[in-house]
């Protein structure tokens, strides 16, 4: 009877988003028109549930000028564009990107997570999460260009409170980053995207907060930050990263792996190409029923092997 995100229904989700659409025309005829931010909060709310497509397209093109952030999209201070890249929008429905895009007064909006997001950034803009994947970056850097903004007039405004200032990028190399010449493969169909290469955790839809590094993508960006001047092809950076011996873990969480190692700041440090590349030894992974049974089995010996059992006066069966 009751609606929630994750409750399995009996329908295509093509004929969910037409039912939605449908719904919300009839409710606007009532009780939307009165409200100029109507519109807007609508659309806030169909994100942040993960409707997409026809009803918030339907949503977006009604809002008059720009996006009024007051609705449950920006609770803890996360806005739609934010909301855009956490929900794959550049790639599952790039319509309502662009929409969004148009429609955000400020694309540099600094936000910060009150909830464990990533082990690499604490706060976020949306070029910021742009960065954590190849073909979301190509995807941002040919939006921007068909909203027709400066890209070096962009540039300057992002490193004005940007996290990725923070992390060293000057005007001149993420100048170089924005003009290189990248090939990127798309992400997997589908709107989780694609799951964590070590851990195998996919990325939750509608709760998940942050989508995951691509590893060959971030060991690239070290070495733009770091000077250097060159083309990114996806499928050849694999390859050298497979033949380091890291080629199984392409993909990673951005936060924690299921088994709470993190893997994703293994190439933020600010060594170069043939110096120390990798961090600690990474430890294969360890499913939860895996690392319960091992606990079980070690709890099991240390009560075997209980001195006080071999006490004097000890009482043991």
């Amino acid at each position: 009877m009751f609606y929630r995100a994750t409750k399995p229904l009996e329908m295509t989700l093509q004929y969910r988003r037409e039912s939605v659409l449908k719904l919300m025309q009839q409710i606007a005829l009532y009780y939307f028109e009165d409200d100029p931010d109507a519109y807007s909060h609508i659309a806030c709310g169909l994100l942040v549930y993960g409707i997409t497509h026809a009803p918030l397209h339907w949503a977006l093109r009604r809002v008059k000028g720009m996006i009024v952030e007051t609705g449950q999209a920006d609770v803890t201070g996360q806005k739609m564009i934010h909301h855009s890249f956490t929900k794959r929008l550049l790639s599952v429905d790039p319509i309502s990107a662009k929409l969004i895009t148009e429609k955000t007064k400020n694309l540099h909006f600094r936000w910060y997570p009150t909830w464990s997001f990533s082990q690499v950034y604490k706060s976020v803009t949306p070029t910021t999460l742009a960065l954590f994947h190849p073909a979301a970056f190509v995807a941002w850097r040919t939006l921007l260009l068909e909203c027709e903004h400066n890209i070096t007039n962009f540039i300057e405004q992002e490193l004005l409170d940007s996290p990725l200032a923070d992390d060293g990028w000057t005007a001149e190399t993420l100048q170089d980053l924005f003009m290189s010449d990248i090939i990127a493969e798309p992400e997997l169909d589908g709107i989780s995207g694609s799951p964590c290469d070590r851990c195998g955790s996919p990325r939750n839809y509608v709760y998940s907060r942050c989508p995951h590094f691509h590893l060959p993508w971030r060991r690239y960006l070290r070495a733009v930050r770091n000077g250097h001047k060159g083309s990114f092809d996806q499928r050849h950076e694999a390859a050298k990263l497979a033949a380091q011996g890291h080629g199984a873990f392409e993909v990673v969480c951005s936060e924690y792996c299921e088994d709470k190692f993190c893997l994703a700041g293994i190439y933020e440090n600010n060594a170069r190409d043939g110096e120390v590349l990798f961090g600690p030894d990474v430890p294969g992974f360890v499913s939860w029923e895996e690392r319960k049974l091992l606990a079980a089995k070690a709890a099991e010996a240390v009560d075997t092997e209980c001195p006080s059992k071999k006490m004097p006066g000890a009482f043991v069966e």
